[in-house]
């Protein structure tokens, strides 16, 4: 039931952002534990990046369970016609302090200039 409540809150856009990182992860360390960057990866939340959404981070393990509740997790989400402006559109996944979390791109050699 846990990782159930986890993934409700994570996808419909559970999260906070400072200028450089978004921190998008469920309070259950069920769904999105990890110990390693290899473990991790990043998911539409119930709008996704073209529909005003963005995405969040799970443990790739969880990717199968995710996909089958996120229907009716999302059931009753509008998502607006629109492309998102949130820093998760242009992110990967990390693990940060024992769970998984949406690192935004920042300007530098390796990302380049954010979208």
């Amino acid at each position: 039931m846990g990782a159930i409540v986890a993934f409700t809150i994570a996808a419909c856009g559970a999260t906070s952002s400072s200028s450089t990182t978004t921190t998008t992860t469920a309070p259950s360390d069920v769904a999105s534990a990890c110990t390693s960057d290899a473990d991790c990866m990043l998911v539409d939340a119930c709008c996704n990046c073209s529909n005003g959404g963005g995405r969040i981070a799970i443990r790739k393990d969880q990717l199968e369970l995710y996909t089958k509740q996120r229907p009716s997790e999302c059931a009753n989400v509008a998502c607006a016609e629109m492309v998102s402006g949130d820093p998760s559109c242009n992110s990967e996944a990390e693990c940060r302090n024992g769970s998984c979390a949406v690192l935004a791109h920042r300007n530098d050699q390796k990302h380049g200039i954010p979208r």
